[in-house]
């Protein structure tokens, strides 16, 4: 994110950006939506609104999104994963399907799931399925966007997503009616964001990207694991209704999203691309688990998720550090310890590097030091 359009909508955002953003994201998917501080926030107001008491989620999953569900007065059902995708296992699924519940449709890291087996069951057993679409804006099954399949989903603008504002996310809406509802909802409990939060987004946008260089990055990833280790987040799930649940979106947050919407189709292909060298060189090595794309679908990604088979995920993780190469991680977690999967990919995920910016040589490398880092 370029510092000049970081203090571009910091000095020059409008009220007008907000009407704009809308209009811009409700002509690409045809639907009405309603913007939101968090994606968490979406989820929380929605749910608010739909009379279904359960709802099932992927156990490997952001743990923001139980949170949300029981701050909304729900009950939390976990279903198992699928390890090839690391999305819902359509299987778990069956076995745990409740009449009458709220199915959460993840396409987790932007991969989509099985979003129309999920649908039929969902139907056969009267239950509501809503997509968390957070990390997949762009995806698509069938040529059809994600999040326009089921009764609603949700997004989100995290810096670390493909479309960007610094925070912020939307619910994007398949049935009038709700919409309506939600509209009605947050006119009683959201406010407008203060100054102090804002300056507090802006900062860490800016921290976000001095530290981004590569001389700073060392410094703080040195920092960072002698502190916490491969990571700070021991996936504890406390419900607490924060300013990203109390807040509306502001204007300088869509003054951002504009501005990166123009460029979100070019971010997405670049990725795409970038996973598809590292599909190609790193297909067939012994230690490492690729994810499956499934056919007729198109995955924007937001994570380039991969298993650490046959050795410790921090010893790996660490002999691509000592070559210069750090990786994102994921959810350390899993949010039950009932789903085998789950708790394996805990263990085993790490995410190669899929920075739009990255050059050719650049992923060379990596998928260079990947190769020897597995020996």
């Amino acid at each position: 994110m370029p510092l000049t359009l970081l203090l571009r909508a910091l000095l020059f955002s409008r009220s007008r950006h907000l009407d704009q953003f809308v209009i811009e994201l409700e002509t690409l998917f045809k639907r009405k939506i309603i913007l939101f501080q968090s994606g968490r926030g979406a989820l929380y107001y929605l749910l608010k609104t739909v009379p279904q008491t359960t709802v099932i989620v992927p156990a490997y999953t952001c743990k923001v999104v139980p949170e949300a569900v029981l701050l909304a007065g729900k009950e939390v059902l976990y279903a198992d994963i699928d390890l090839n995708t690391f999305n819902m296992d359509l299987h778990d699924l069956k076995r745990k399907i409740r009449p009458g519940s709220i199915v959460l449709a993840t396409h987790q890291f932007g991969i989509p799931c099985d979003i129309l087996p999920i649908l039929h069951l969902a139907e056969d057993h009267r239950c509501v399925v809503i997509e968390d679409a957070a990390g997949a804006f762009g995806s698509r099954v069938h040529d059809q966007r994600v999040g326009t399949f089921g009764v609603a989903s949700i997004f989100s603008f995290e810096f670390t997503k493909v479309l960007s504002s610094g925070r912020g996310g939307f619910i994007l809406f398949n049935e009038e009616d709700l919409h309506g509802k939600v509209k009605s909802l947050i006119e009683e409990e959201l406010q407008p964001p203060d100054a102090l939060f804002l300056a507090k987004i802006f900062l860490i946008l800016l921290f976000h990207k001095i530290v981004s260089r590569p001389f700073f990055y060392s410094l703080f990833i040195d920092y960072f694991r002698k502190k916490y280790g491969f990571s700070m987040d021991r996936g504890e799930i406390l419900p607490h209704k924060n300013e990203l649940y109390q807040y509306s979106f502001s204007p300088f947050e869509a003054l951002i999203g504009l501005s990166n919407l123009k460029r979100v189709e070019t971010i997405t292909l670049r990725r795409w691309n970038i996973a598809k060298q590292y599909m190609k060189e790193l297909s067939g090595l012994q230690g490492i688990g690729l994810p499956v794309f499934p056919q007729k679908t198109f995955s924007s990604l937001m994570r380039f998720p991969v298993r650490i088979l046959h050795q410790i995920r921090e010893a790996f993780y660490s002999k691509c550090l000592e070559q210069g190469l750090d990786m994102g991680f994921s959810f350390t977690y899993s949010c039950s310890e009932e789903c085998p999967n789950a708790i394996l990919a805990a263990q085993q995920v790490v995410n190669l590097p899929l920075n739009s910016h990255l050059t050719d040589r650049e992923v060379c490398r990596i998928i260079d030091i990947v190769r020897k880092s597995l020996r």
